[in-house]
């Protein structure tokens, strides 16, 4: 639309053009007759800003155009419609306006586009207010960094924190975090790196750290392609940051919390198991024997309910650490079965291991693991087995192996939530409504991390468990006959030649451990602590094996080993074996830096603690060839 009108103060329209009545409403001839103002129709609220305009270029007479703020004017039908006008002032010799032309444009979608930009520019303004989002922009030629009001306010500065230099956000940043952010900065600047994301801590006026979490991005090039402009954004998330740190804390305070619980735990039932197993060699008397015996199986139930609650706890804290190694499958179901095959006579059910795979098959295990959750699987099934059988099942299908436990018992009714940790079918028909319920879950979990796929069918006629343990490996190629059978004879008996030191600060632990080396054949020495360890292998350097406890008064296991080390080149050092009770890791890792060779946990009994020393003479062997 065009329109031509006369000087100030009424812009007395002399044209327009005939889309007017199109665009206004208004009929072409009542308008171009002069009967209607040019001002006349600018909305009152528009028409003070508009004469402004006009009136100050109309004054400067190097002004030929005027580019008009968006206003409105009214339509024919009392409406209002947004219009962009230009202007152009024709002037006479003198310079003075004589009259105006101008091109008006329809501009309601614009002003309304352009509304709609600001209200979202406002709600996002005050997003980051209040999410502590902030920004600044590198100039990467110059070293300057622009910084908006957001980034200025979280750290305290206010909204007007003047543009500063790389080197002052440099000396911003924590001394820890400083190296990290000037290389990924660079790295990202230069290519090498396809983007920029890293939490970083900033220092607050008030002296405090706060951490950022730090994004950004290159908006501007050259035209080599080298970055002109960076533009990082910075969130603010040190409640969330604190709230983790605080977290991790009442974790640590917890692995010390159950670390100290399974020491003063551990220690006692050491004692209690091994006097009992000590006693019932003694007896006589079938009735007191079934009494010790009876005394003996409860104190192993407390102590599975004591590896089920720490075992989820590990889980739970992600602490719990998966081996691999290439293990038999048969010979793990073997393990299994002689684990628990005195039990399952007991109760009078037929206990066997059926093997449908053609050959000898290995798979990449935690063995360890594996043998755990098959023995919390098959301790199930014969709790909860009357009469009848389970079964240790062996196949393959495909190329995979499994493992298949299946029994005749009671059957489970809720399969759905049976996994839950602290679940537990209600057995009220059956009257075995013992146990903690974490068994299951325990095994559900360290399915998960070991990737064995768990499947379950069960009815009022039995339960079968499966595992998938993944495609089978070659039979190991390095492995000695006689190594194994000489292994495994002195893991069962022959102690004859060795000397033994065992140090613990319990009177009892020691007696159990004496007696079940000297009965073996070896020598043995005792000592109370650490610091009395030392010197007993100072004074006796053919000493082949050091029992060694943790916790002991005047020096601790872990010190002593570490000075017993000194005295010894590697492959003459006494093998160091830990005897401990803690459940958790800590400061395991130490202890092997400086020469542990094995670790057993207590309790143990006399199989256990000959094997790994047959295992740990086994390892010194090999070292030594």
């Amino acid at each position: 639309m065009f329109c031509h009108w006369g000087p100030l103060p009424d812009f007395s329209l002399i044209f327009v053009s005939s889309n007017i009545a199109k665009i206004l409403g208004y009929r072409h001839d009542l308008i171009a007759s002069g009967a209607i103002s040019f001002s006349s129709l600018i909305l009152e609220d528009d028409l003070s800003n508009f004469e402004a305009e006009l009136a100050t270029a109309s004054e400067d007479t190097t002004y030929e155009t005027i580019k008009h703020e968006p206003f409105r004017v009214k339509d024919a039908n009392g409406g209002l419609v947004w219009i962009r006008q230009t202007t152009t002032i024709k002037r006479d010799e003198l310079g003075y306006p004589t009259s105006f032309m101008a091109e008006l444009v329809v501009a309601s979608e614009i002003v309304k586009t352009q509304e709609e930009l600001n209200n979202i520019s406002r709600r996002m303004k005050l997003a980051m207010q209040t999410s502590g989002v902030g920004t600044w922009e590198l100039n990467v030629k110059t070293g300057a960094v622009s910084c908006d009001s957001f980034w200025s306010i979280i750290l305290g500065f206010g909204r007007d924190l003047p543009t500063i230099t790389i080197t002052r956000l440099f000396a911003m940043i924590n001394p820890d975090d400083l190296f990290e952010f000037k290389n990924q900065l660079e790295q990202f600047l230069t290519g090498k790196k396809e983007s920029f994301d890293l939490v970083v801590r900033v220092r607050h006026i008030d002296g405090s750290w706060r951490y950022m979490l730090t994004k950004g991005v290159i908006t501007d090039v050259d035209f080599d392609g080298s970055p002109i402009t960076f533009v990082a954004s910075q969130t603010d998330i040190t409640k969330q940051k604190q709230s983790e740190i605080d977290a991790l804390d009442a974790l640590g305070s917890r692995n010390q919390f159950f670390a100290r619980v399974s020491h003063e735990i551990r220690t006692p039932m050491h004692g209690i198991l091994g006097i009992l197993n000590l006693l019932k060699r003694e007896l006589d008397s079938q009735s007191a024997l079934e009494q010790v015996e009876k005394v003996i199986e409860n104190s192993e139930q407390l102590l599975f309910l004591l590896n089920d609650v720490l075992d989820l706890a590990k889980l739970n804290e992600t602490q719990l650490t998966i081996t691999s190694e290439l293990s038999c499958v048969i010979e793990i179901a073997e393990s299994v079965h002689r684990l628990f095959k005195e039990k399952a006579i007991d109760k009078g059910l037929a206990f066997t291991i059926t093997n449908k795979l053609s050959d000898k098959h290995y798979i990449v295990c935690d063995k360890a693991r594996l043998i755990q959750i098959l023995s919390n699987i098959i301790s199930n099934s014969i709790k909860f087995t009357h009469d009848g059988f389970v079964t240790i099942e062996l196949f393959q299908k495909e190329q995979n192996i499994y493992i298949s436990v299946i029994d005749s018992g009671v059957g489970i009714k809720d399969v759905s939530s049976i996994f839950d940790a602290y679940q537990q079918e209600s057995n009220t028909q059956t009257g075995f409504g013992k146990g903690t319920g974490l068994g299951l879950e325990i095994v559900q979990r360290l399915c998960k991390l070991m990737k064995i796929d768990i499947s379950l069918e069960s009815n009022e006629s039995g339960t079968e468990f499966s595992f998938d343990l993944g495609v089978a490996k070659s039979q190991p190629l390095d492995v000695d006959v006689s190594d194994i059978a000489e292994l495994a004879e002195l893991s069962l008996e022959n102690f004859d030649g060795l000397k033994i030191l065992v140090v613990d600060d319990s009177d009892i632990n020691r007696e159990i451990a004496e007696q079940m080396l000297v009965e073996r054949g070896a020598t043995v020495l005792s000592a109370d602590n650490g610091y009395e360890a030392v010197k007993e292998v100072a004074k006796n350097n053919d000493i082949d094996i050091v029992l060694m406890d943790k916790h002991m008064p005047k020096m601790s296991g872990i010190e002593a080993t570490e000075q017993i080390k000194v005295m010894f080149a590697e492959k003459t050092m006494p093998i160091v074996i830990a005897l401990t009770a803690d459940a958790f890791e800590v400061d395991n890792a130490v202890w092997f830096k400086h020469g542990l060779c094995e670790l057993l946990t207590k309790p143990f009994d006399a199989k256990v603690l000959c094997t790994v020393i047959a295992k740990a003479l086994k390892k010194r062997k090999l070292v030594a060839s």
